[in-house]
């Protein structure tokens, strides 16, 4: 899912907004690697306009999952997950010398 049309995502939806279902089905699992930063999200085409928090993609994400369903997010902070949320794992991501650390944090829908 992406706003941007230009790389062709299965999805030209904002992620802010409910999510598509997956041919009318629940998600078993979703990954989202957003722009971790407002200076950032100003390098894609959609601008700082349209900046996601982290925390608002997953209780997006958590709608569109279906029950044991994981989401995995890529960003600098770990969210707040929805409310009863299981909290997996999180893991550090290293992207070289000189880079911020990035953070792989998984949860999952109850069941």
């Amino acid at each position: 899912m992406d706003l941007d049309p230009e790389v062709s995502p299965d999805f030209l939806a904002d992620a802010r907004d409910p999510w598509p279902l997956n041919g009318g089905q629940y998600w078993a699992g979703v990954l989202i690697d957003p722009p971790y930063t407002v200076s950032d999200s100003e390098k894609y085409a959609p601008g700082a306009a349209c900046f996601p928090s982290p925390n608002a993609l997953l209780c997006r994400a958590f709608e569109a999952l279906r029950p044991a369903g994981r989401a995995g997010l890529i960003h600098y902070v770990l969210p707040a997950p929805p409310a009863g949320a299981i909290f997996v794992a999180a893991i550090g991501i290293l992207c070289g010398f000189n880079n911020r650390i990035r953070l792989f944090s998984v949860f999952e829908k109850p069941t």
